[in-house]
């Protein structure tokens, strides 16, 4: 598709979420997204940025696809719901402590409303960790806990569309040496995170979920 229309990008994940060999699918591959290769430090902040959020739509989209607990979803679906939530939370919280230490002051510093744009991104950020503190714990088998999955996808989406729309303004308004330069600290920023994995037996169920390894990017 040449152009991207958000009502068909809806549209298909509705008919994905309604098609039963497609969840069967979702629920037997493994739930963590592969990590993309040949990833170098002279990439610029958009290519860094992006990356991520990828990386965190393409958990989403597994965790929207799995059936919960108030559609029919059997226990191992549900254990599976939280593992894709702990997954979530591992990469928001090294993409979120990346942006707070280098991404949003670069923001504050370089655009006119650079101040009001990184509190709204931080708060956003915030209502996310509440979310996802919300969650934690949860057994997954709770009608609550699929009302704040939903919750938590309305605010990432939200969140992503922000933080694009900041990210182009900011690149339009640094050099390239500044995007490579900025990208190259987040990038370090994202790999040194200390892995905040919640292993417990209910990963056993998502493939790579629960392996032990370090951040390597």
């Amino acid at each position: 598709m040449p152009t991207r229309d958000a009502r068909v990008e809806e549209w298909l994940r509705e008919r994905a979420r309604a098609d039963g060999p497609m969840r069967e699918a979702a629920a037997r591959r493994s739930a963590e997204p592969p990590e993309p290769a040949g990833q170098d430090e002279a990439e610029d902040v958009s290519t860094v940025l992006v990356r991520d959020h990828n990386q965190v739509k393409a958990v989403q989209e597994q965790l929207e696809v799995v059936p919960g607990v108030r559609t029919g979803g059997g226990s191992v679906r549900q254990r599976r719901r939280v593992a894709l939530v702990d997954m979530i939370r591992q990469r928001l919280a090294a993409h979120g402590e990346a942006a707070e230490e280098h991404f949003w002051p670069a923001v504050h510093h370089t655009l006119p409303d650079g101040d009001e744009l990184a509190a709204q991104g931080r708060e956003q950020e915030r209502e996310g960790r509440d979310l996802l503190g919300e969650l934690e714990g949860m057994s997954g088998g709770e009608d609550r806990f699929d009302e704040l999955v939903e919750k938590l996808g309305l605010a990432l989406r939200r969140h992503v569309a922000f933080e694009d729309t900041v990210l182009l303004r900011l690149r339009d308004a640094m050099s390239e040496r500044q995007q490579r330069e900025l990208g190259h600290r987040i990038l370090r920023a994202v790999r040194h995170a200390p892995d905040r994995r919640h292993p417990g037996p209910h990963e056993s169920s998502a493939g790579s979920a629960g392996t032990s390894r370090e951040r390597g990017g």
